[in-house]
């Protein structure tokens, strides 16, 4: 609440006012926001806080108490960052985002492993709570980084307010009305967000209880429950965090062009982001369905159980993809309700069916996986068709499914053969994932560039997209 609807909020915001050249009003975003951030931030923190031992007895976990007060101040640290990350991205410059999340993450890793390996000796609810603290120490170090790139680009920033073209109000008057757009704006699209989140929710009220209602034993119903969250959510979310990136990287470039009445190209520009995000989002998808259980195995070696959740659930990676970025570009074009009601339409559909398919013993907790797919694939079908027959929006369905669908298709089978190949000539899982991995990639992209499946445009939207561009130029 604190922190997912604000990037994009911001982002939009702020690419609208500089396509308008309103540089003071953009800067005006960025330091409503950071009020907003903190205060929201200030309060998410305090209730998870306080808040700790009600919430842990509500999921049964008791022993998660130390780690939500360890990840209250966290919420706080996040949510400032928001702020500065989404400013960055509206100017149409992802790099300090990229730049920061790197920083984030190294210290993330590393702190994790330490404070971990630290704490154990005092029980693993010390440990755990070391882990998370990880997380803020992670995120402090990138708020630091991306606060330094702001303070270096401040002057130049500074400058163009001075060529400010907007004039007639006061600031106090403008910050009051940023402030109610940003709220405006925020709003629906925190409440999508927290409605997904809610459903992960859902899963752990529901599927231990629903699990042992059908036969299992608790201790069973424990671990189905630990490969749904621990391996299945973890490893499907890597792919739809890089689709999420690409989503909220498209939302200024195409606000700024609905704002400057440019139809046209705003829809070139949504169709390049529909196209990039699908062209990484499906060959995963299949990748990630092929090789369920040999990635299992080799991320968890002593604990090789639950491949099976990631082949028939990966298909729920592409449908993710495919509804984080058109509920960036809804909200790109001032359509910021409607995902959040897609995403309640498909909560309400993903109870149903992950409460019945789980009271089937053979299913257990692949019923949640089938009902969390069933839950994207009618969110996102409601927000594309929303763009199609309301907005007029004219999609390349060649380009966004059908050519990343056909080339992913003969990875897949690629990427089948060459495992079990390498696994026959060397009987090393490590060796023939990483085989079958880099050789599918490889003939996913020759077969792609065979199709003409990706376009010039699609690179430009990429962080260093022209310099990529030049390269290939000089290549080809």
């Amino acid at each position: 609440m604190s922190s997912a609807g604000l990037p994009v909020a911001i982002s939009k915001m702020v690419g609208e006012r500089f396509a308008m050249r309103r540089y003071s009003d953009a800067h005006g975003v960025f330091r409503v926001s950071l009020f907003i951030g903190v205060v929201l931030g200030v309060a998410s923190c305090v209730i998870m806080i306080f808040g700790a031992k009600w919430f842990v007895n509500l999921i049964k976990s008791p022993r998660s108490y130390l780690t939500l007060i360890t990840l209250g101040p966290t919420v706080v640290i996040v949510a400032v960052m928001a702020c500065f990350r989404g400013y960055f991205q509206g100017m149409g410059n992802a790099a300090p985002t990229a730049v920061s999340q790197l920083v984030e993450q190294i210290f993330n890793a590393f702190f994790s492993v330490a404070l971990a390996r630290i704490l154990i000796s005092s029980g693993v609810e010390k440990a755990a709570a070391g882990a998370t603290a990880a997380t803020g120490i992670g995120a402090l170090a990138g708020l630091l980084c991306i606060s330094l790139v702001y303070s270096s680009a401040e002057p130049r920033l500074r400058a163009l307010r001075r060529k400010d073209a907007a004039r007639g109000s006061s600031i106090g008057e403008r910050h009051e009305k940023l402030a109610r757009e940003l709220l405006f704006t925020a709003g629906p699209i925190i409440l999508g967000a927290a409605i997904f989140s809610m459903t992960n929710i859902e899963d752990m009220l529901m599927v231990k209880n629903v699990l042992i209602f059908s036969g299992y034993s608790e201790e069973r119903a424990e671990a189905a429950y630990g490969m749904l969250g621990g391996k299945y959510n973890v490893i499907t979310t890597l792919p739809t965090s890089i689709s999420s990136a690409f989503a909220t990287a498209a939302i200024p470039a195409i606000a700024a062009a609905t704002a400057r009445g440019d139809k046209a190209g705003a829809e070139s520009k949504m169709n390049s982001a529909m196209r990039i995000t699908m062209l990484i989002s499906i060959p995963a998808a299949m990748g990630i369905g092929v090789l369920g259980d040999p990635i299992v195995k080799l991320l968890f070696p002593t604990s090789p159980d639950g491949g099976a959740l990631l082949t028939v659930g990966s298909v729920s990676v592409a449908f993710l993809a495919l509804k984080q970025i058109t509920a960036g570009m809804l909200q790109s074009v001032g359509e910021v309700k409607l995902p959040a009601a897609s995403a309640a339409a498909g909560a309400l559909v993903k109870i149903p069916i992950s409460y019945f398919l789980m009271l089937v013993p053979e299913l257990g907790a692949t019923g949640a996986v089938l009902g969390t797919t069933a839950c994207y694939i009618v969110s996102s079908i409601i927000d594309v068709n929303y763009l199609v027959k309301r907005r007029k929006f004219k999609m390349d369905f060649m380009g966004v499914l059908i050519k990343p669908a056909l080339a992913s298709v003969i990875m897949g089978c690629a990427c089948y053969a060459l495992y079990h190949g390498v696994y026959y000539l060397t009987g090393s899982n490590t060796s023939s994932v990483f085989a079958a991995v880099a050789i599918s990639l490889f003939t996913y992209f020759v077969i792609l560039l065979a199709l003409n499946g990706i376009e010039s445009e699609d690179l430009r939207l990429l962080p260093y997209g022209e310099k990529l561009l030049k390269l290939l130029d000089k290549l080809s």
